[in-house]
């Protein structure tokens, strides 16, 4: 029994908790071995998938689903084209097992990085001028690979010309394409196979080259209203021609300061069938107060969020003197506002929710029941639901004429007693990894952007440029 009861707690340390098991378990209803293996292996592949880079991840998911391998163990028959020759299935496994194909080949524009065996690289590069170069080198590998299968064919080329404008730019001004000349030992089957080869490399190279955008919500601010939020919804579709982008018309105006609580269930009730509808999930950009009404959302409902953009929103609280203050408290300021906002009726305005007095608080935990909530994970699904986000992005910068200290944009803020603001990572909520803000930003999934130029808060939904 003693050997037993080891090995249940040996097998539960390598599983997640919920799928731990007992001895009764094991007395009440025995499972066969490869239940209990396959449990292991999810958890395995799931951590190496969380560890993977993006290319990586591409290719685990192209070889993990069910059936996908059947080619490796299918019995070959030329009648029915299920046959590849010696060295086309060693380069087809090869790629299978995500071994070198490039060579060792250098991209021209960044020699420090090796070409990719997927040209991840190629296609995402961001520098101007070397894109045709890089798909000219990825053309080399492909051919490369087609001779190792004893397949010959005459290399594709692009030419390029630059042109001298405000920067660098690369225009394709020939394409010569010749067409593929197969050697005549080749059957039709095997030059079937080695087009979908090739089909399949570019595919895997940049997945989404052949899906459609992702849809996108739009949310707006405190004392605004959706029309606030045109123009850039103008720029989304201009860029991205044909991205369907719901502009969320709820809490307008002055109904924008009712408690947050109430605006964060009536927005995700108006995004739900949007959100819905989007099998691969959507992109959600929220401005100001709204960034902290649709970071309610993800972290109280399991969503199908890719990417949060935070737009100039207090993600760490409010605590300054500014025209929105002096409008709706005028009789207030920064340092006496405290005495309206922390007790029953100051939370039932949406200010009171996330002001954060650093000289009081204190009262701010004890009174505040937004804000305080989100940030110190008071309820462990806020964590679980925040990290289903594959991307942050938290957007401000240092002349933010709204948001006390702007800091407060990329979860900075002022420390306690003090007008010094502290960044992210010093905060408790980052340190104790509260709601999985430290995870995100150690799998490499927080960005922030800084905007120097400008009053990113004023002019964020009429900004092109952001």
């Amino acid at each position: 029994m003693t050997h037993l009861l080891a090995s249940v707690n040996l097998f539960n340390a390598l599983i997640p908790p919920a799928d731990a098991i007992t001895l009764d378990d094991i007395v009440s209803s025995p499972c066969r071995q490869h239940a209990l293996s396959s449990k292991i292996e999810n958890r395995q592949f799931k951590l190496l998938f969380d560890y993977s880079s993006l290319p990586d991840r591409a290719r685990l998911l192209s070889v993990s689903p069910p059936n996908v391998a059947a080619w490796l163990s299918v019995l070959p028959s030329s009648g029915l084209h299920l046959h590849m020759d010696p060295p086309e299935f060693q380069v087809a496994l090869k790629w299978w097992l995500g071994m070198d194909l490039a060579k060792g080949l250098n991209c021209t524009f960044c020699p420090s990085l090796t070409l990719d065996p997927l040209g991840h690289h190629a296609i995402t590069l961001q520098a101007w001028g070397d894109v045709v170069s890089c798909l000219n080198k990825l053309c080399d590998v492909f051919v490369e690979c087609c001779r190792q299968a004893n397949v010959y064919l005459l290399k594709l080329s692009l030419r390029k010309s630059f042109v001298s404008t405000s920067r660098l730019c690369c225009q394709v001004t020939q394409q010569q394409i010749s067409g593929l000349h197969l050697s005549d030992r080749m059957g039709m089957a095997s030059q079937l196979q080695i087009v979908l080869f090739g089909l399949l490399l570019v595919f895997l190279c940049h997945p989404g080259s052949v899906t459609t955008y992702r849809p996108v919500v739009v949310l707006h601010g405190i004392l605004a209203s959706d029309t606030a939020m045109e123009e850039f919804v103008q720029y989304i579709q201009t860029a991205h021609p044909g991205t369907q982008v719901l502009n969320v018309d709820a809490y307008n105006d002055l109904f924008s300061v009712l408690p947050m609580w109430n605006q964060m269930k009536g927005v995700q009730a108006k995004i739900q069938s949007f959100v819905d509808g989007a099998p691969d999930g959507v992109h959600m950009i929220c401005y100001s107060q709204g960034g902290l009404t649709c970071r309610a959302i993800l972290q109280s409902f399991p969503t199908k969020v890719h990417t949060f953009v935070s737009l100039s929103s207090p993600q760490a609280g409010q605590y300054g003197d500014t025209d929105y203050l002096n409008f709706l408290f005028p009789n207030f300021t920064k340092e006496n506002l405290y005495l309206a906002l922390y007790n029953d009726l100051g939370q039932d305005v949406s200010v009171g929710n996330y002001w954060n007095d650093p000289y009081h608080q204190d009262l701010y935990y004890q009174h505040c029941d937004y804000l305080p909530l989100l940030n110190n994970g008071t309820n462990p699904a806020y964590k679980t639901n925040f990290l289903n986000l594959q991307q942050l992005v938290l957007i401000g910068g240092p002349d933010d004429g709204v948001i006390t200290p702007w800091e407060s944009s990329q979860f900075g803020f002022y420390e306690d007693n003090s007008e010094t603001v502290a960044d992210m990572k010093s905060q408790s909520f980052y340190t104790k990894d509260s709601f999985g803000l430290r995870t995100l930003d150690m799998q490499g999934k927080n960005s922030t952007l800084h905007y120097p130029w400008c009053d990113p808060h004023q002019l964020a939904p009429k900004s092109e440029r952001i």
